[in-house]
């Protein structure tokens, strides 16, 4: 089994919006064969950052490079090539189309492209493999909630990526659905390089994380394993808030 590696790195990044500032000077690593939580309170710059790391969003100034490669200013199609996909933290599918095709938009166009013969039994498998088998003929309409997440997060997965961004992807998710995703998620680690997950449920941080970054008002306040981390008075603060007196 090969060493981690350094894999994906930020130095630096802000983006500002005007005079605001919603990422500010902010640096981490992702190690190989890690999973990676991004955390925070609500406005604190956590999806920005998977914006510019995606090519959604231009960085105002800073550098990411995945491996040796620099992603700084590229744009989402060419980051996308390079291997990192990513889901969003509202689902993001095409009203008109099957289940299938939906995926197979991600097959034909990410980091692994695949020619028309060969899509088809790419999207089977990844459908299948979310847990979506015998549902490709189905309109987006016709899912659950959890099953549309599910669409999204095949239709990241069919390019096989080398880095994937989850947005929140267990948000609104009912016990045990919320089980059942975890799960699924966990069981990507030995499937992409490395995984990024922004998320608000503290339970699949704990679950899933290797180490994490705290942000708040767009700044890092905290970096480290999981425990130690979420323990940190900083951390607990931006969360609750301080003592009034």
């Amino acid at each position: 089994m090969s060493a981690t590696h350094n894999l994906l790195t930020l130095d630096s990044i802000t983006k500002r919006f005007g005079g605001l500032v919603a990422v500010n000077t902010l640096s981490f690593e992702v190690e190989s064969k890690s999973v990676h939580g991004l955390i925070g309170p609500n406005g604190s710059g956590k999806s920005t950052t998977l914006n510019l790391l995606s090519g959604a969003l231009a960085l105002s100034s800073g550098e990411i490079t995945l491996d040796h490669s620099r992603l700084t200013n590229l744009s989402a199609h060419q980051i996308s090539k390079l291997g990192i996909s990513r889901t969003f933290q509202l689902v993001r599918l095409l009203p008109s189309l099957t289940v299938a095709e939906n995926v197979m938009v991600g097959g034909l166009f990410g980091h692994r492209p695949y020619g028309f013969r060969d899509a088809d039994r790419a999207v089977s498998a990844v459908l299948d493999r979310v847990g979506l088998g015998g549902k490709g003929g189905l309109m987006p309409g016709q899912l659950t909630y959890i099953d549309t997440k599910r669409v999204e997060l095949a239709r990241a997965l069919i390019s096989q990526p080398r880095v994937l961004l989850l947005d929140e992807w267990l948000a609104g998710l009912n016990p045990t659905e919320l089980e059942a995703g975890i799960a699924l998620i966990a069981s990507l680690r030995e499937e992409c390089e490395a995984i990024i997950v922004v998320e608000h449920v503290m339970e699949a941080i704990r679950s899933l994380c290797d180490r994490c970054v705290v942000m708040a008002s767009g700044s890092k306040i905290a970096e480290g394993d999981v425990e130690t981390v979420l323990n940190q008075p900083a951390v607990i603060e931006a969360y609750l808030g301080g003592d009034d007196d």
